[in-house]
């Protein structure tokens, strides 16, 4: 379950951490392709990937005090927080109040006016469950 320490006073990194933060380094860098956004605000639109972010900031600071900086996972929990940087600043901006919806028994799907990175309006669409206000943009046009 734990490493096996190189010296007799060095404590073993937990397992765990290369568990959460890999399925989380992979799920943040599909997140660039298929962003997650919540649409009940145009301010909310970056809030999961703020609160991801901030969390991975902590936890490296906390491993980096604990087992120093000089481990490969060090490299995958910052790999956590770029991702996340990338889709607050340069990901897609607020989803304009102009969008058509069509509703299916469970799925929701928006097509909306949404800014790019590149800084040109496209429409996009986003798929959601019913109700539930996150969605993940599926395509662009």
């Amino acid at each position: 379950m734990f490493e096996k320490p190189k010296r007799k006073n060095d404590e073993p990194i937990p397992h765990h951490y290369w568990w959460i933060f890999g399925i989380l380094a992979l799920l943040l860098l599909i997140s660039l392709r298929f962003p997650v956004k919540i649409i009940v605000s145009n301010h909310l639109y970056t809030l999961p990937y703020l609160i991801v972010m901030l969390v991975c900031i902590v936890v490296l600071i906390d491993f980096i005090r604990r087992f120093h900086w000089k481990q490969a996972v060090t490299i995958v929990i910052a790999l956590c927080i770029v991702p996340g940087g990338f889709n607050i600043f340069f990901g897609f901006q607020p989803m304009s109040d102009r969008c058509t919806t069509q509703h299916s028994c469970i799925l929701t799907t928006y097509t909306c006016l949404t800014l790019t990175w590149y800084m040109a309006w496209v429409d996009a669409d986003y798929v959601g469950l019913r109700g539930i206000p996150i969605v993940v943009m599926v395509a662009k046009r």
